[in-house]
């Protein structure tokens, strides 16, 4: 039986919700076996993890609801019985004492195709489309985002779809291999072109732009879910969402997103990307060794997320600032100390910039607030936001920014 990996935050406060996470649970009737890496895979023990999941979240009595984050079959499952163990699993979720939130990934479509599998997930099927990417908010403060990874995609889509046709032509493009599966030949981000992979389609784009557009206005922060992870800093590369640059680049228009969530790639992973926006890649029950498990649950607070995981999935602690991110003006990024810590690309935005930074600088150090610095090489927000708050008379931050800087150019032996 797992336990609780112990977590040192030592906040002492309330969380505003809390809800339960899992991944990759791919259960199927049959014997265990490997991944093509040799990885072991336990079958019929993932429906073990989910259960006592399930059982931890209802012992918990404070979890408002949980999330799957896809796969919750094996691709290897007799096709005779997909709609049993899928109907099965989903019991098992049922249990649970709240509502379940799911999403789709590349093993759920090997199973069954999206008509009959939506509905088994209790997946919103927006206009009737067989699109698989929603929204919903727990607390005026707060909307997650899922994502249909597999929008663009060989699988799921009937064989004269257009969204199969358009995978098959952008694969065939990307990969030049005969199984579109391999990666042989392909080098670096190009890994990700393969068939169990998928991508974004510019409907669901325009959809997650708007959705964006009215939580930025709603001062809402927004936690994105997707099976497929959005940045190579927290995958490898060859669990990508076909275009994640894409996708970024709709989410980085905002300051409103604060975490993106996922699973496929089973080892898990957690990176900060360029935009200061955490990316949790959560780890399989699918490799869970008897008597092991991956599961855990999140408390959101206002300004962090707490992941605690259980075993194999590891426990996490997830910040950002509780104020607008820190700007400044064109003469002070003009000046010496400021360029030489910052080297950034104004992009013709030569009104403002950003100091990510300072909060790591305040929690961590100098080290991690280097680290945040050097990630950030690019104008990371639409400055409305920002402007308000100096136009407030908020410049005490300003100041406390050019402390700052001097302070970490001292401490790194810089002049």
């Amino acid at each position: 039986m797992g336990s609780a990996n112990a977590l040192t935050n030592g906040h002492g406060m309330h969380p505003l919700f809390s809800f339960g996470v899992i991944s990759d649970v791919q259960y199927a009737d049959i014997p265990d076996g490997h991944s093509f890496l040799g990885v072991p895979r336990y079958y019929r023990h993932s429906m073990l993890v989910l259960q006592r999941a399930v059982q931890s979240w209802n012992n918990h009595k404070k979890l408002n609801f949980a999330i799957n984050f896809g796969d919750i079959v094996d691709g290897h499952c007799p096709k005779d019985q997909s709609l049993h163990a899928v109907k099965k699993l989903v019991g098992e979720f049922d249990k649970f004492n709240g509502p379940v939130y799911h999403m789709i990934g590349n093993h759920c479509l090997y199973n069954l195709p999206r008509d009959k599998l939506l509905p088994l997930l209790k997946i919103p099927n927006l206009g009737g489309s067989g699109h698989a990417y929603y929204e919903f908010s727990p607390t005026p403060d707060y909307r997650f985002v899922v994502l249909d990874g597999y929008d663009i995609s060989a699988i799921g889509w009937p064989d004269d779809h257009p969204n199969t046709l358009e995978a098959l032509r952008f694969l065939r493009e990307k990969n030049p291999n005969s199984d579109k599966n391999s990666p042989d030949g392909l080098r670096g981000l190009h890994r990700r072109f393969l068939m169990f992979n998928g991508g974004i389609g510019k409907e669901q784009m325009e959809w997650l732009d708007g959705v964006l557009q009215d939580a930025t206005k709603m001062k809402q922060k927004v936690i994105v879910c997707c099976h497929l992870p959005l940045d190579p800093g927290a995958s490898s590369k060859e669990a990508l969402l076909w275009n994640y640059d894409q996708v970024m680049d709709v989410i980085h228009r905002y300051n409103c997103v604060k975490v993106c969530i996922a699973g496929h790639d089973h080892e898990g992973g957690h990176s900060i990307d360029s935009h200061g926006i955490h990316h949790r890649v959560l780890e399989a029950a699918l490799e869970c060794p008897p008597g092991t498990d991956a599961y855990g649950y999140i408390d959101v607070y206002d300004n962090m997320l707490s992941l605690v995981g259980t075993d194999r999935m590891k426990s996490t602690e997830i910040s950002w600032p509780d104020v607008c991110e820190v700007v400044t003006t064109k003469p002070v990024l003009t000046s010496p100390i400021m360029s030489k810590l910052m080297p950034v690309s104004m992009n013709n935005h030569n009104d403002h910039f950003i100091l990510t930074w300072l909060p790591r600088l305040v929690a961590g150090g100098v080290g991690p607030a280097m680290a945040a610095a050097a990630r950030l090489n690019q104008t990371t927000l639409q400055h409305e936001n920002c402007k308000e708050h100096m136009q407030q008379g908020n410049v005490q931050i300003f100041k406390v920014c050019i402390k700052a800087a001097k302070f970490m150019i001292k401490m790194n032996g810089s002049t």
